[in-house]
């Protein structure tokens, strides 16, 4: 019987040295397909695949894009990587709508007050080894 992997979509945004550093390193990997995305918006039917991660350089991006790539892939993690200060942030989007200061203050409640803890742990987004290589490729790089 034939074992087949999951390949894990991993897309680089930005045109930083960086990103060109990381996609040749993550090329190697062999459980992972690298795509590029554009740090220019286009028509959202181009893109390949919805990636499971999205890297991106956080010394070269504007704001505006990294949250139009949150809005589109809500549910896909991005890491921002800062190698001037060698850390690795996990950033996500959880929109509201807000049409009133009550529904600001319910939100402002909700992600100030203590929450317990899930009861259930969340599954990994990765085959094990996968997230270290990554994170080993993106801090090892200039």
């Amino acid at each position: 019987m034939l074992e087949t992997s999951v390949q894990v979509v991993v897309a680089l945004l930005g045109e930083s040295l960086l990103m060109d550093n990381m996609e040749a390193d993550l090329r190697s990997v062999p459980d992972l397909s690298i795509e590029r995305l554009s740090t220019v918006l286009s028509v959202p039917g181009l893109w390949p695949a919805v990636p499971h991660l999205i890297l991106t350089d956080l010394n070269q991006l504007h704001q505006r894009t990294v949250l139009s790539y949150l809005e589109r892939f809500p549910d896909t993690p991005m890491l921002g990587i800062d190698v001037t200060s060698h850390r690795v942030i996990t950033m996500s989007i959880e929109p509201y709508t807000v049409r009133s200061t009550e529904d600001l203050t319910a939100v402002i409640r909700n992600k100030t007050l203590p929450h317990p803890e899930p009861k259930t742990p969340r599954p990994p987004v990765f085959s094990p080894g996968v997230a270290d290589r990554l994170l080993r490729g993106a801090l090892s790089s200039p």
